[in-house]
């Protein structure tokens, strides 16, 4: 029990999403050593600036070989639902301690939405769209992820486990379940 309510499920980043962002961290990482490695070897062959890209690769790569073993680790927690609502626990991909409440009597649909992602057809994006109810008493700026067009809030269907459908499914359940309870509140 927490003070947003009794947790029904959490939903937290997948196993094979943090695999592939350590390992993806690991090859860039051995790609900048083995650039300043030869660096080293040919002193005086490399251009200045290719020699601060590779530091700065490296850089770039030490975060990411990071974030992708604390992620293997302690899968980060991206939403918890509750009987009380939605909590989002991640604002534009990073985790935060302090957690988003959407209450169940504020949601006025859900659907799942899946759309090419930034890399063309081959790469996929995938959330629940929730759409919400929102006035003067309860404004946008208060929301994560929340797209202005469609006046929604964007929940990650993909990265976490209980995932697409499923997840929609799940969410759809709780809404019908504590919806009424959460509006006399």
């Amino acid at each position: 029990m927490t003070d947003d309510g009794e947790v029904l499920f959490r939903v937290r980043v997948r196993p094979v999403v943090a695999i592939t962002t350590l390992a993806v961290g690991l090859f860039l990482l051995l790609i900048a050593v083995d650039g300043l490695f030869l660096n080293v070897v040919f002193a005086d062959e490399l251009h200045v600036a290719v020699k601060v890209l590779l530091w700065i690769l490296l850089l770039v790569a030490a975060v990411v070989t990071i974030v992708g073993l604390k992620q293997a680790v302690k899968p980060a927690l991206i939403f918890e639902v509750t009987d009380r609502g939605i909590i989002q626990r991640m604002r534009a991909g990073i985790a935060v301690e302090q957690g988003q409440l959407i209450p169940w009597d504020r949601i006025e649909s859900m659907e799942l939405d899946e759309h090419a992602g930034y890399h063309g057809r081959r790469s996929r994006i995938i959330v629940v769209v929730v759409k919400l109810r929102l006035d003067e008493e309860w404004p946008r700026e208060r929301l994560y992820n929340f797209d202005e067009a469609r006046g929604s809030v964007m929940l990650d269907a993909f990265s976490g486990k209980p995932a697409g459908r499923t997840l929609l499914g799940e969410l759809e359940q709780a809404r019908a379940r504590f919806s009424s309870a959460t509006a006399g509140s």
